[in-house]
């Protein structure tokens, strides 16, 4: 799916089976995932935020927060630290899917891990291919990954 970023491939954030087929598929053993959230009021209402969620939402960035509920979601699949998430919520039409669904959403380039991020359709790898239930494509996009801003309790 397109971002305001680069292709994203993901599944629904609280299923544990399609996280890790998903960690299977991109060949990512430890590396985190984020997710997309459906909305600002949803982040606040699910994560430790000090201040306001900052004007850059929705936009090109990844928030790394705290869980108000280290339990609510499957953070040994989404993150090995088990305490932080980075959440995000692009500024495209695909996340008003994510709004309307309200359930967070994995996101994460489309690429085995350490390779280049997918641009064009003749990028995607045939493993993705066969593994996903819809591919959206809206042609190239050659842009680069979200900046983290790192705004966790443990930061502050």
């Amino acid at each position: 799916y397109p971002t305001d970023t680069i292709y994203g491939i993901g599944c629904n954030a609280l299923n544990k089976n399609s996280i890790e087929k998903l960690r299977i598929l991109k060949q990512r053993v430890t590396k985190p995932f984020s997710i997309i959230a459906p909305s600002k009021e949803w982040i606040i209402e699910h994560f430790l935020i000090s201040s306001e969620i900052p004007d850059t939402l929705p936009g090109p960035v990844t928030l790394i927060l705290t869980p108000r509920d280290l339990n609510e979601f499957p953070l040994a699949q989404l993150h090995p630290d088990g305490k932080t998430l980075g959440v995000r919520i692009p500024d495209h039409w695909f996340s008003t899917i994510i709004a309307q669904a309200n359930i967070p959403f994995v996101t994460t380039s489309v690429n085995l891990s350490s390779e280049p991020n997918m641009v064009q359709y003749e990028d995607i790898p045939p493993s993705f291919l066969d593994a996903v239930t819809y591919c959206i494509y809206e042609g190239p996009i050659d842009g680069t990954t979200s900046t983290k801003l790192d705004y966790s309790a443990h930061h502050e």
